[in-house]
Parts: C-alpha cells; sequence; structure tokens
C-alpha cells in the first residue's frame, strides 16, 4: 500500500525515514492491528479511533467509527495519507458513504478499501451491503481482498482488481508459535458461534460428518454459543441446535454449546 500511496521513503538502520499515516476504520479491529508490522519498522502510523459520542473515557469502544463522518475528514484531513476502510459501515448508506467519497477526494485523499465481505453477516438482508459495495468498490483507488474467489467475484461484478492478502494472524506471540500438544486422533472443529446469517450450519455439518465417518482416528467437534438456544436471544436457531443434536445422538460429531470463547479456551 506505501508503494501506491507515497513517494518512496528512505531507509536508516533498517527502519523507514519517512511514516505514511493511515486512518484505519478501525484501527482497533484484530485484523487492523496485526496487519503492520509489531515493531513499526514497516514506517506506518496508524490514527487511533476516535472515541464515539457518549462514549466514557476509559472505554475502547470504536462503533459507530467517527471517522465515516465526512466532517470528520474536513477537520482532519491533514493528519492522515490513506483513508483505509474494513468495517463498520454497516450503518451507512450508499449516500453517506458517497458523501464520505466525496469529503476524501475534496482532499486528495486516497481510499484503501478491504473487502472483508461481500455479504455481510450481520444482515438478514443483503441489499443494504450490495449496495454499500457499489458505492465503495467502484471509488476507491486500490482494493485488497482475502482469498482469490473474492478477487474473482469483484472482477465479475464491478470489473475492478483486487490485490489478495491472507487474513494475518489473530494471536499475539507467544502463543502464535508455540508448539500444539499432540494428539493420538485427528480433530476437525466446526466453530458455529452464534450462527450468523451468512451461514449454513447444518450442511457443512452433515458433510464433515459422513466423511469423518470413514476414518477411525477422526473426531468432529461442533461448537455453539447457548444464544443459538436461548428463545430470548436474537440468534436463536432452534432448527440448527436440533439439526446437530440429532447427528450427536447418532454418534457422529461431539456437540459443545458454551458462551463466547476467550483465547485460552479457544
Amino acid at each position: 500500500m506505501t508503494d501506491q500511496t507515497a513517494p518512496p521513503a528512505t531507509h536508516s538502520r533498517g527502519r523507514l525515514d519517512r511514516s505514511v499515516r493511515v486512518a484505519s476504520v478501525p484501527s482497533g479491529h484484530v485484523y487492523v492491528r496485526h496487519c503492520g508490522d509489531e515493531e513499526a519498522a514497516d514506517g506506518v502510523a496508524r490514527l487511533a479511533d476516535p472515541r464515539p459520542n457518549g462514549a466514557p473515557s476509559t472505554s475502547e469502544r470504536w462503533w459507530p467509527p467517527v471517522m465515516l463522518d465526512p466532517a470528520w475528514v474536513d477537520g482532519h484531513h491533514t493528519e492522515f495519507d490513506v483513508f483505509h476502510l474494513h468495517f463498520g459501515f454497516d450503518a451507512q448508506g450508499p449516500v453517506a458513504l458517497a458523501d464520505l467519497v466525496a469529503a476524501l477526494r475534496r482532499h486528495g485523499k486516497p481510499l484503501v478499501y478491504t473487502v472483508h465481505d461481500l455479504r455481510n453477516p450481520h444482515q438478514v438482508d443483503p441489499a443494504p451491503h450490495r449496495a454499500a459495495l457499489d458505492v465503495l468498490v467502484p471509488a476507491t483507488e486500490r482494493l485488497i481482498t482475502l482469498t482469490p474467489g473474492a478477487a474473482a467475484e469483484i472482477a465479475r461484478r464491478w470489473n475492478r482488481t483486487a490485490t489478495v492478502l491472507p487474513h494475518p494472524h489473530v494471536v499475539k506471540q507467544p502463543r502464535l508459535t508455540r508448539p500444539r500438544p499432540l494428539h493420538d486422533r485427528f480433530r476437525v472443529g466446526l466453530h458455529a458461534k452464534s450462527v450468523r446469517h451468512n451461514m449454513a450450519v447444518l450442511p457443512v455439518a452433515r458433510v464433515l460428518a459422513e466423511t469423518l465417518a470413514d476414518l477411525s482416528d477422526a473426531d468432529l467437534v461442533v461448537n455453539v454459543h447457548h444464544e443459538v438456544g436461548d428463545p430470548g436471544a436474537h440468534a436463536h436457531a432452534p432448527a440448527v441446535l436440533d439439526g446437530l443434536r440429532a447427528l450427536e445422538a447418532r454418534g457422529l460429531l461431539h456437540l459443545h454449546v458454551h458462551d463466547y470463547f476467550d483465547d485460552d479456551a479457544l
């Protein structure tokens, strides 16, 4: 991204002499935090997320992203070189996003967009996210995505080329490179979590169960959040839970219903 948006920086003792200031939306997300060099030797400096209105001073909350407001761009455009959008525009309609694009162009700030989702996993209706992409994808100076399949779909739908960069690590060192304990069986884990709207849990579980049934040393473990079985929860999906329990009763998988995993539990 540095080569695409700014003049080349010179190096001194292995570090860049000129930093590139990036307004990442949001900078607090784990994906964004792990995009850069952990020792900041890549010369990239990311602005901190402005605190949303009403959020206490001790809060790390980034939602809703203040940087998406064109007024914020007008007031802070001298503080960043590149605007890099990731997540958080769920509540922004096409008009609001077009206003954001116009503000960035008004101040000569390139827009880079990482297409994490071709369909928003939190929305039942795909139309709002599709409308947002119809504004953002054509307007960017550079596009990034995570897989060749997503890049192909972006090319098909918008005739734009996206650079494929695999997802960075999520957990920190030394956990990332710590050797895993040895096991005498092969385990496949399927994390259904709270069964987002873009998930087809049962078809995947059935295929995995049928495949692993022919392997004598393999186990299938399916993890799902408690709220999937809670009638009062937004994620209530009784048919999914019943289907998983039926597969477990046949001895085809081990079902683990649990609260949200922290890193240690995961």
